[in-house]
C-alpha cells in the first residue's frame, strides 16, 4: 500500500483530495480549509451546500496532503500559513467578499489568517484551539529526534463521503497518513495554536464556532477561549451528537445543522442567491 515518491514531479493526488471549485456566478467567496492530514473533500457536503446557497466556493488542497506519507513529511505549518494566505489573497482580488470555513486544524489556520487579513466572516468546525494532549511539554523535544510512530487506524464503515473519490482512496490514506501519529508536524501546530490563542482578541471578523460534544481529537475548551477573547464577536453552537468529524457525520441532522449554521452566519456577508 505505502509509495515512495523520489521527488514531488512523481506524486499522484488521490481524487477525493484535488481542489473543490464551485461557481454560483457570486460576487462572494468561501475559502475552505480542511483538517490536519486531511483534504478538500471532506469539506465537500458544506461546498454543494453553500453553492447551492449562491456562494462561489474554493477548497484548496494543502501542500502534502492527499498524496503520500513521504510528501505530507516535507512540508509543515509554515507550508500551510503561507498556502492559505495566498489562496485568500487571490480570492479577495476577485471578490467582493470573501468568508472563511476552517475544520480542525484548518479552523486554527482561518483564525491564524484573520490576524493578518481583514476576512469577513468566519465559521469554525472543531477547530484545533484549546488542544491540550497529555505530556504537551515533550511534544517539541521528541519532534527533534522522532519524526513519526505508528498509529492504530481503521476504516469506519459509518461515514458516508460526498465527494468525487475512487473506491480505494480511504485505505490509501489511512496507510499513508492516518497510521502515523506526525510528532514533527504535532509540534509545529501546537506551537501555532499558542501564538493564535495569546493573539485572538487582534481578530476584527465575526466568527461562529461549531463544537462536537463527543469530540475525542480537540475537545470542547476552544470554545470557552474563544469566547474569553472575542466576546461579542463569537457565537456558539453544539452538537450534542456529533464527533469531530462534523462536516461529513453520520449522526443524522448534526452535519446538516452544522451547515445551516454556517450559511446563516455567512448571509450577513452576501451571497444569499440560491441556485436551483
Amino acid at each position: 500500500m505505502r509509495t515512495r515518491a523520489k521527488n514531488r514531479s512523481d506524486l499522484r493526488v488521490r481524487r477525493c483530495a484535488r481542489p473543490i471549485e464551485r461557481r454560483a456566478g457570486s460576487d462572494s467567496a468561501v475559502l475552505g480549509i480542511h483538517g490536519f492530514t486531511g483534504y478538500p473533500g471532506e469539506l465537500a457536503y458544506p461546498a454543494d451546500e453553500l453553492y447551492r446557497a449562491g456562494w462561489d466556493v474554493r477548497i484548496p488542497r494543502l501542500t502534502g496532503h492527499g498524496t503520500c506519507g513521504d510528501d505530507f513529511r516535507r512540508t509543515g505549518v509554515r507550508d500551510w500559513r503561507r498556502q492559505v494566505r495566498d489562496e485568500w489573497l487571490d480570492l479577495k482580488g476577485r471578490y467582493e467578499r470573501v468568508c472563511v470555513l476552517g475544520h480542525s486544524m484548518g479552523g486554527l489556520l482561518a483564525l491564524d489568517l484573520a490576524r493578518h487579513q481583514p476576512v469577513d466572516s468566519i465559521a469554525l468546525m472543531a477547530p484545533a484551539v484549546g488542544v491540550r494532549l497529555p505530556g504537551m511539554r515533550l511534544l517539541k523535544p521528541l519532534s527533534l529526534v522522532i519524526e513519526r510512530r505508528p498509529y492504530p487506524w481503521e476504516p469506519d464503515p459509518e461515514y458516508r463521503f460526498f465527494d468525487d473519490r475512487d473506491d480505494d482512496d480511504d485505505a490509501y490514506l489511512g496507510a499513508e497518513y492516518w497510521s502515523w501519529s506526525w510528532i514533527r508536524a504535532l509540534a509545529g501546530l501546537l506551537d501555532l495554536q499558542k501564538e493564535v490563542e495569546r493573539d485572538l482578541a487582534a481578530i476584527r471578523a465575526p466568527i461562529l464556532g461549531i463544537f462536537a460534544t463527543q469530540d475525542p481529537v480537540v475537545g470542547n475548551r476552544g470554545a470557552d477561549i474563544l469566547q474569553t477573547a472575542l466576546g461579542d464577536r463569537f457565537r456558539r453552537v453544539d452538537l450534542a451528537q456529533s464527533g469531530h468529524y462534523i462536516p461529513y457525520d453520520p449522526h443524522p441532522g448534526c452535519k446538516e445543522r452544522a451547515v445551516e449554521a454556517v450559511i446563516d452566519w455567512f448571509a450577513d456577508a452576501g451571497g444569499r442567491r440560491r441556485v436551483d
